[in-house]
């Protein structure tokens, strides 16, 4: 069994909890084509994966902690 201990806070922490908080308030949203915005925590497990897809083919994902080299491989190798 894997065991965690407390750490200090790092920017990557207070990024993805900010993330979190935003999420569950709605405010991080899916735009569609026709503009209808979605919020993500309101999507399918499908339609998820289908904008997760859509954003790598169309390299809207810049940010390297949002997609690493595992999801890379996996998409290139058909997992996702």
């Amino acid at each position: 069994m894997i065991e965690f201990g407390k750490h200090n806070a790092t920017i990557i922490d207070l990024r993805m909890e900010l993330w979190y908080r935003m999420r569950e308030r709605n405010l991080v949203v899916w735009k569609t084509k026709d503009g209808t915005e979605i919020p993500i925590n309101e999507m399918s497990d499908l339609h998820l994966l289908n904008a997760f897809k859509h954003s790598i083919r169309h390299n809207e994902i810049q940010d390297d902690m949002a997609l690493g080299h595992n999801d890379t491989w996996a998409l290139e190798h058909g997992y996702i």
